[in-house]
């Protein structure tokens, strides 16, 4: 029971950073959701960022979350998009005069 609860920190540390702010700190490519940097907003808004930047890893799909894990992609998404937005409006304010 104690080997298995601290085994599972740095899951949950994972999970906790995605659902709550966005973000995938998983240095070692273990996660079930994975994040391709190549893919950035462009032009046509963010419909291509929305569905190509995140997506699942299959094979890493805890048994677990299989339930919700759309909706677990889903929240991570949603506060990563809102919090670019938020960038992208800082970064054209100070264009502004």
């Amino acid at each position: 029971d104690f080997l298995t609860q601290r085994a599972s920190i740095p899951f949950f540390t994972i999970l906790s950073a995605w659902i709550y702010e966005g973000t995938l700190d998983d240095p070692y490519g273990e996660f079930f959701i994975v994040e391709d940097p190549r893919v950035v907003p462009d032009g046509e808004g963010a419909a291509g960022y929305w569905r190509g930047r995140f997506r699942f890893e299959e094979r890493h799909i805890p048994r677990l979350l299989e339930d919700v894990q759309q909706r677990v992609l889903h929240a991570g998404k949603c506060i990563n998009v809102l919090k670019l937005s938020d960038e992208l409006d800082e970064g054209i304010a100070r264009e502004c005069p």
